[in-house]
């Protein structure tokens, strides 16, 4: 069982804090780290990578270098919005699709887990089908 693995690991590399794993020092080293736990793979070990980071407040050296995750309703809202060409989720698009809310969330000093929160709800709760859907349900 995965919960009983990766509870056997936290408890014997980690003292059983996760915050231990962020003592490692820069971004990239921490994130390997998260993605040896199983099931902790490229989108939810990114998720928690991001969510501990912000919780915590944590600084890390090479922050940038983690992009974070992006799910199909990102990539769609991205190629609605017309940012992208493709909703399909190919390493490509989903590369950048997570390089420009990555840069959007920078830009506008907001930050990444209350903008990836908005992205989810609007893409599954709003449904939105075009451009002007996603300005209209902005903009009520």
């Amino acid at each position: 069982f995965r919960y009983k693995a990766n509870s056997r690991k936290l408890l014997d590399l980690y003292q059983g804090d996760p915050r231990n794993i962020f003592r490692a020092g820069n971004a990239p080293t921490i994130l390997k780290k998260v993605w040896e736990f199983r099931g902790f793979g490229p989108k939810t070990g990114n998720l928690f990578f991001r969510s501990m980071v912000t919780t915590f407040e944590m600084y890390l050296a090479n922050i940038e270098s983690v992009l974070p995750p992006v799910d199909i309703h990102d990539a769609r809202i991205a190629k609605l919005m017309g940012f992208v060409e493709s909703d399909q989720m190919t390493e490509r698009n989903v590369r950048l699709v997570k390089e420009m809310w990555s840069t959007a969330c920078r830009q506008a000093h907001v930050n990444w887990l209350i903008f990836d929160k908005a992205l989810w709800l609007l893409g599954s709760i709003g449904k939105p089908t075009s451009k002007e859907d996603i300005l209209r349900l902005l903009n009520p």
